[in-house]
């Protein structure tokens, strides 16, 4: 019995350390993807196919001081899930926050990344996830973006 205790509670550690470890790999990979677009034009590297898939819908864009503009893209996905026998369970969602400040010519002068990781849990039951909206999350998002998102050399986003 207590062979087993051990067991389930090395499972559990090794499930919480993989979750932790996808979040730090999904950053590097983002942050990878982000460093190409500098310099690029943002319509291409939004319209392309990868654009869509990739950053996920704009939700925001802003006018800057200096002239550039502040483009806000969420993408969300189902990032962890616990279930008994596929039958019922809880799932988390992550999104990634990525922001582009764009020059007047359409230039990607830098960008902006956060993972935002909401701590609710929603109920899934039959593969249906249960009560989730993701609009009023994306809105937060939007919300709290300069106080989530760092740039490129890892500053705030407030410095543009």
């Amino acid at each position: 019995m207590t062979s087993r205790i051990v067991k389930i509670a090395a499972l559990a550690l090794l499930a919480s350390l993989m979750t932790i470890g996808c979040a730090g790999v999904q950053k590097s990979l983002d942050r990878k993807v982000l460093a190409g677009s500098l310099g690029e034009k943002y319509s291409e590297e939004i319209g392309s196919n990868k654009g869509s898939y990739t950053y996920g819908e704009q939700v925001h864009e802003e006018p800057l001081a200096d002239g550039t503009t502040l483009h806000l893209h969420v993408k969300g996905y189902k990032s962890k899930q616990t279930s008994f026998l596929g039958i019922w369970g809880k799932s988390s969602y992550s999104y990634r926050v990525f922001a582009f400040k764009v020059t007047e010519q359409d230039r990607v002068l830098d960008w902006a990344y956060a993972l935002y990781q909401p701590k609710k849990k929603y109920t899934h039951l039959f593969g249906f996830t249960l009560k989730y909206q993701e609009e009023p999350i994306v809105s937060d998002i939007v919300e709290q973006y300069e106080s989530l998102a760092k740039t490129s050399s890892e500053a705030s986003i407030t410095t543009w």
